[in-house]
C-alpha cells in the first residue's frame, strides 16, 4: 500500500469535496467563468492549463471544462500581473513546466 503524504491527501480531499458541491454550485458559477477563452495551442498536443476556477487556482488538463485538479490558492491574494495571467490561463506543455508553475503559486 502506497503512504500518502499529508499534502497529496489534501490534493485529494479537496478534489473529492469539490467533486461533491459541484452538482449544487454548477449553476451558480457565472457564465463569463465557463466560457472564458482559453489559450492557442498546437493541435493534437496534450497540455494543462493553470486557470482561475471560482476563485481559486485549477489545473485544466487539455480543453477539459472541469479542473482536473484544484488547490486551495485564493486568487485574490495574489498580486494583479497573476490574477489576469490565472484569469487568461497559463499553459504548461510538460510535466515539469506544470510543477514549476504550481510550485510557484502554491508555496
Amino acid at each position: 500500500m502506497t503512504k500518502l503524504t499529508t499534502r497529496d491527501f489534501f490534493r485529494h480531499t479537496v478534489i473529492v469535496l469539490a467533486a461533491l458541491a459541484l452538482p449544487y454550485t454548477i449553476f451558480s458559477i457565472p457564465a463569463k467563468e465557463i466560457s472564458q477563452p482559453l489559450p492557442a495551442v498546437e493541435v493534437g498536443e496534450s497540455y494543462w492549463i493553470l486557470r482561475e476556477y471560482d476563485g481559486i487556482l485549477g489545473v485544466f488538463r487539455d480543453r477539459e471544462p472541469q479542473p482536473f485538479e484544484i488547490y486551495n490558492v485564493n486568487i485574490s491574494t495574489l498580486p494583479d500581473e497573476d490574477r489576469e495571467l490565472l484569469r487568461q490561463g497559463i499553459v504548461a506543455h510538460t510535466d515539469e513546466e506544470l510543477r514549476g508553475l504550481l510550485e510557484d503559486y502554491t508555496s
